[in-house]
This record gives structure tokens, C-alpha cells and sequence, in this order.
């Protein structure tokens, strides 16, 4: 049993989400009109995971173009403070102090923009009054990111285009630079000559079904579809 993991996340002023909870199952599927933020959740919560770094997360360096860019909340919520929260499962007790869980073992970390500053902050709890980035926060998403790996696997309806197949290529690739190493002593695994062949597979399938994706990206303008994984190591 992992001693770690995620319950679940809560979104505050983030299009139409002004303040839900969405928890985490084996499946989850969310369903909405476009525009209403379900892409924005995902994305926030990938790059929460793969796209901050210590320094962004403590408040110690303004966010650069791009990343302003992407976490600013849009002009009709700049009076509304943005908060996006990740709920957290804790099984070791001796951490429960640390990380602030309840007597459950539950725990959330908060991600809010500071508009004035231009910089995020990391928290743990209940927001309070002038409160500042909590390294143990960070110390507990360090931890989650350990045991859980978070994959955007962009909308099918997207599937057609190039940067869709370099975006999972790119990811297959990663994953495989992470699981499977070719052995130190000359040439590679069997793993990893399969996980290879699976992944030129995969190139192969997305060329020879190029006509399926058009009809299926056709279809998406009715249900798009976009999902994410979560893979437990």
C-alpha cells in the first residue's frame, strides 16, 4: 500500500468553477459546455506537477512571460482570488503534524497568483491572513510527485495534428527514460526493446488511422474529449 496519495483537487474562481471539489477515482470524467474550464483543471494540475520548480512554488522569483501567461486568471476574475488545491491521503502518522492532516490522515495544499507580487505561493490548510509559502507544503507535493506521475493526454480531437504526435511521443519517450534504463553492462533489456517496439507502434497506428481521427475529431466538436492519467509508481 502506498503511504501517499491523491484524493483529489479543488478549483476556486477558475472559469465557471467559482468553488468545486472534483475527487479522484479509478475513472473520472468530467462533462460541460466548452469554455466552462475542465481542459484549464487538467492543464493546471499537470503543470503543477511537471512545470514549477521550488523557487515559483516559496514565492522567491516572479513568474517569467510564459508562465504568467498561463497562470494569471483571465480579465473578469482579477478581483477574485484563484486557488487551485490538491486533497491529499497521508498514511504515516508521524507526518500527520507536519503536513497538517486531519485525524483521517487528510491534508490540502493550496496554489494561489498573487497578482501584486507576480509570483505564486504554496500553502497547506485553511487560508489565513497573512500567511506566506510553507516549505512543508512543498516537501508533501515533493513527496506525491514521488508515487504519482500526472500525464495531459491532449483532446482527440486534436489527434490529427503534428504537435499531438510529438506531444505523445515526447511523453512515451519520458516515461520510458524513467521506468526502463538499457543496461550498463552493453545493449538494452528485453524491457525496454519491447516498451521501443510499443512505442513505434503507437507511431505507426496514429499515420495508418490518420482518415479514423479526421472522423473522430469531426465528432469531438460535439464531445470533446481530454483526458489525464495518473500513473502510481
Amino acid at each position: 500500500m502506498n503511504d501517499i496519495e491523491i484524493l483529489g483537487c479543488k478549483v476556486q474562481n477558475l472559469r465557471n468553477y467559482t468553488n468545486t471539489t472534483l475527487y479522484f477515482h479509478k475513472f473520472t470524467l468530467l462533462v460541460g459546455e466548452n469554455n466552462e474550464g475542465k481542459s484549464s483543471v487538467l492543464k493546471m494540475l499537470e503543470h503543477l506537477f511537471n512545470n514549477t520548480d521550488k523557487e515559483l512554488l516559496l514565492s522567491k522569483r516572479q513568474l517569467n512571460v510564459e508562465e504568467k501567461a498561463f497562470w494569471k486568471p483571465a480579465n473578469e476574475s482579477h478581483h477574485k482570488a484563484r486557488r487551485f488545491s490538491l486533497i491529499i491521503k497521508v498514511y504515516d502518522k508521524r507526518k500527520f503534524k507536519k503536513y497538517g492532516c486531519n485525524k483521517d490522515g487528510k491534508a490540502k495544499i493550496r496554489l494561489s497568483y498573487l497578482k501584486s507580487a507576480n509570483k505564486l505561493r504554496l500553502n497547506y490548510g485553511e487560508p489565513k491572513q497573512n500567511e506566506k509559502a510553507n516549505e512543508h507544503a512543498y516537501d508533501l507535493l515533493e513527496e506525491l510527485k514521488k508515487k504519482v506521475d500526472v500525464v495531459l493526454i491532449p483532446a482527440v480531437r486534436d489527434a490529427g495534428n503534428s504537435q499531438f504526435v510529438k506531444r505523445l511521443e515526447d511523453q512515451v519517450d519520458q516515461s520510458l527514460k524513467q521506468k526502463i534504463n538499457p543496461s550498463t553492462r552493453g545493449g538494452t533489456s528485453k524491457e525496454y526493446r519491447t516498451a521501443k517496439n510499443i512505442n513505434e507502434q503507437i507511431k505507426k497506428e496514429i499515420v495508418e488511422n490518420s482518415k479514423f481521427l479526421r472522423i473522430k475529431s469531426e465528432a469531438q466538436h460535439f464531445y470533446p474529449l481530454q483526458s489525464i492519467s495518473f500513473g502510481v509508481r
